[in-house]
C-alpha cells in the first residue's frame, strides 16, 4: 500500500489527464445515450393496466390522448388548426365542437348540457388522440410539433404532454446533476482533530500523515488527542482504504485497530 500510494503522488499529473481522458467517452455516452420514458415498458406485462394500454393501442389505436384549450379561436380557424393536427405523425383522430357546428351554425344553438363541456367563456376545447402510447417517442415528437404550431392561444394538455414537459426539465438539468455528482465523488476533506472528535463516520479513503503531542491544551491526555485523530479510520469498513505514514512511530502503534486496507 505505501508503494501504491508513492506511486499516486509522484504521478499526479498523469492521473489527472487519464482521468480527463476517461470523461470523454463518459460525456459521449450521456449525450447518446436514450432515456426511455415510457414507465409502462418497466411494468410486468400481466397486469391490468398493461393490458388495457394494448388493448387501446393495438385494437383501437388510441394509446394516448391530449385534451387542447383554443383561447379567443372561431370556428374557423379552429378547424384549420385541427387539419394540421391531423397532419402529424402518430395523430389519430381530432375532434371539437366546431365540426359539429361547422363555420355557420353558432354555438349558442346547441344545448347548454352539451356546450357547457366542451366550451367556456372563450374557451374551446379539442380532444386529440394518438395512436401511440401515452410516453412513446412518436406520441412525445407529435405533442412536440403541436407546441411548435401553435401560438400562447392553445394550451395542449394531457398525460403526454406532462411526459413532455418532464422529460425537457430533466434533460435541461441533468448536466448540471451529473457535474456537481461528479464533483461530490472527488471531494477532499482536511479535518483536524477538533472536527473529528465527535464523528461517527469514515471516509472511504482515509490519510493521516502524523501523529504528535499537541494540542493537549485542549484534550485531558495525549490519548484522548489519539482517539480523536483515529476517528478517521475508526469506522472504516473492510472495502475502504487508509494510508498513513510508516515512519511515524505513533502512527505505527495505531494502525491495527482500522478495518480498512492500510
Amino acid at each position: 500500500m505505501k508503494k501504491f500510494s508513492d506511486l499516486i503522488v509522484k504521478k499526479k499529473i498523469l492521473i489527472l489527464i487519464i482521468t480527463l481522458l476517461l470523461m470523454i467517452p463518459n460525456i459521449l455516452g450521456y449525450i447518446l445515450t436514450d432515456i426511455n420514458y415510457d414507465i409502462l415498458v418497466y411494468l410486468p406485462s400481466d397486469i391490468e393496466t398493461l393490458k388495457g394500454e394494448h388493448i387501446l393501442t393495438d385494437d383501437f389505436h388510441m394509446g394516448a390522448f391530449s385534451i387542447v384549450i383554443a383561447e379567443d379561436m372561431s370556428n374557423k380557424d379552429i378547424i384549420k388548426l385541427e387539419e394540421k393536427f391531423r397532419n402529424i405523425e402518430s395523430v389519430e383522430k381530432v375532434i371539437s365542437i366546431a365540426d359539429l357546428t361547422g363555420t355557420n351554425i353558432p354555438i349558442e344553438m346547441l344545448p347548454n348540457n352539451l356546450v357547457e363541456k366542451v366550451a367556456k367563456d372563450n374557451s374551446k376545447l379539442i380532444l386529440v388522440t394518438f395512436s401511440n402510447s401515452t410516453s412513446d417517442d412518436l406520441t412525445l415528437n407529435a405533442v412536440n410539433e403541436m407546441r411548435r404550431i401553435t401560438d400562447d392561444n392553445v394550451k395542449i394538455g394531457g398525460m403526454s404532454a406532462m411526459v413532455l414537459d418532464i422529460k425537457e426539465l430533466f434533460n435541461s438539468e441533468m448536466l448540471f446533476y451529473v457535474v456537481i455528482a461528479s464533483i461530490l465523488c472527488i471531494v477532499v476533506l482536511e479535518l483536524s482533530s477538533h472536527q473529528l472528535e465527535y464523528t461517527q463516520v469514515s471516509p472511504n479513503i482515509a490519510i493521516l500523515l502524523n501523529l504528535f503531542e499537541e494540542h493537549l491544551d485542549h484534550y485531558e491526555s495525549f490519548t484522548k488527542y489519539a482517539e480523536a485523530k483515529c476517528n478517521i479510520y475508526k469506522y472504516q469498513k473492510k472495502d475502504d482504504y487508509f494510508l498513513y505514514n510508516v515512519d511515524n512511530e505513533m502512527l505505527s502503534t495505531l494502525v491495527n485497530d482500522t478495518n480498512g486496507t492500510t
